[in-house]
């Protein structure tokens, strides 16, 4: 055993003792806190009260990188003031690879005798020096480095894993708000960075524009670069982003007007595939505003269900399932394709499209409107199927489109739908001289359900469950 972990068994044996015996319960115990041995070593002393401080003591037993490492990960706030300053060390060690995405960052020579002169008193302290800490940074970047398996590229992965909350520093965020009191201009943009996290483990972003200045003035090409590559790369495929980046508004705050958010909007997807991090509001659901919607709704009466009824044809609009009245409909429609502030939300625009689904939607329905629809029509409009709007027409609505638009059931016809999907059971009639299982009496009523339809069925149960006995009693 080495002398520094003999050293360490020793101090801990002792506490350990202490620790048991009844008198000194109350007055020798001693809270985790971290000393400096002088062949250089940094170990912990004291008894750890949680799950995280003992990880930490079983850290810095394995080495002082492994130890480094375990204090970065920890919440910050440590009780001992010693734990404290070294876990502010490692925090700066893991902001830097984040900014800089490496996982062996050089180490920053002329912080380090700042660090020391911050330190606070602790067994060990005096001994301190600025090659010390520049070999606990350069062994925190050796264990690092092993745990991506040599490649820059896993870093990302290690970080998710093991890291989370640090995932966001070192990225550059687009944040579109809501500005309410401005009616003219009801949007705000800023772009960020996350420079850090803060004591409640939150990411720490500043301006984008603040970032680039400082890192400039320390002259810290590699932090520019990791800064700017995400930006760069957005403008090689957008070209908004081109012209942000080329007027240098990105750089800066900006109130935007309906159509200028928009604009930002329908870049989201490019912006996320070069890397950078979008904020929106939170009525931005499912990658888009909610938008209205055609919907074409299909009933019979219940007494007429089955096969061989025609099927009711009508067109309404909707917006989150919910009518729309005849003014919402006219401001829509008298309104530029972007956003429109409807009911108190934001809604998505494309007067095109809207124009086209409603007129492919009615030209269907002029197609129908002497004899109706069937019911296998209806069925195969139900399940997807675009058909034309007549014979002028080649195909289908556009597939752009199809998102504008929704075939539902009505109210007799979902009753029935619903019963295809859960039918209820049925009891075997009385000639019938066999006990039915309850899987095979809701098999029955399936199939009386279906023959009363006018529908061909198919029982797909496994061999040996009570098929034929379930047709014979139907």
């Amino acid at each position: 055993m080495d002398g520094s972990r003999l050293m360490a068994e020793l101090w801990n044996s002792f506490w350990n003792f202490s620790w048991r015996q009844p008198f000194c319960h109350s007055f020798l115990f001693m809270p985790i806190s971290l000393l400096r041995l002088p062949e250089g070593r940094f170990l912990t002393s004291g008894e750890a009260e949680n799950p995280d401080e003992t990880a930490l003591i079983s850290a810095f037993a394995a080495g002082d990188g492994e130890g480094f490492l375990q204090l970065a990960a920890l919440p910050s706030g440590l009780a001992d003031a010693g734990l404290d300053w070294l876990q502010r060390f490692a925090r700066r060690w893991l902001a830097r690879v984040c900014q800089t995405r490496l996982t062996a960052p050089p180490a920053p020579a002329d912080e380090m005798m700042d660090w020391i002169l911050s330190a606070p008193p602790f067994p060990g302290a005096e001994t301190l020096r600025p090659e010390s800490l520049t070999r606990l940074w350069d062994d925190a970047c050796v264990l690092l480095t092993a745990a991506c398996g040599g490649d820059e590229s896993n870093l990302d992965d290690w970080l998710s894993r093991h890291q989370p909350g640090w995932h966001a520093v070192g990225r550059v965020t687009f944040h579109l708000a809501e500005n309410k009191r401005d009616p003219d201009k009801p949007f705000a943009f800023l772009a960020t960075y996350t420079e850090s996290l803060n004591t409640a483990g939150n990411p720490r972003h500043i301006p984008l524009g603040r970032a680039l200045r400082a890192y400039a003035e320390s002259k810290d090409q590699r932090a520019l670069d990791t800064i700017l590559e995400p930006v760069r790369n957005a403008a090689e495929t957008s070209a908004w982003a081109l012209g942000m980046l080329e007027s240098r508004q990105v750089f800066q705050p900006l109130a935007w007007r309906p159509d200028e958010a928009w604009q930002f909007i329908r870049e989201i997807p490019v912006l996320e595939k070069a890397g950078l991090v979008l904020k929106v509001p939170d009525w931005w659901r499912g990658g888009r505003p909610a938008r209205p919607t055609v919907q074409v709704k299909l009933d019979t009466d219940k007494s007429m269900l089955g096969v061989d009824a025609m099927l009711r044809f009508s067109i309404s609009t909707t917006l989150d399932g919910q009518p729309l009245s005849q003014e919402d409909w006219d401001r829509i429609r008298n309104s530029p394709s972007g956003l429109l502030n409807l009911r108190g939300q934001w809604i998505e625009i494309d007067r095109g499209r809207l124009d086209e689904v409603m007129s492919h939607w009615g030209k269907v329905a002029n197609a129908h409107a002497d004899g109706g629809l069937s019911f296998h029509e209806g069925m195969r409009f139900l399940a997807g199927y675009q058909p034309r709007g007549g014979p002028a027409e080649d195909g289908g609505l556009p597939g752009h489109s199809t998102d504008w638009a929704e075939v539902v059931a009505g109210k007799n016809l979902q009753a029935a739908l619903d019963q295809l999907r859960d039918p209820a059971a049925r009891a075997a009639p009385i000639q019938i001289k066999a006990t039915l299982r309850p899987y095979q009496e809701k098999g029955l009523g399936w199939l009386h359900f279906m023959r009363r339809l006018g529908l061909g069925a198919c029982l797909a149960d496994d061999m040996g469950l009570g098929k034929t006995l379930q047709v014979i009693a139907l």
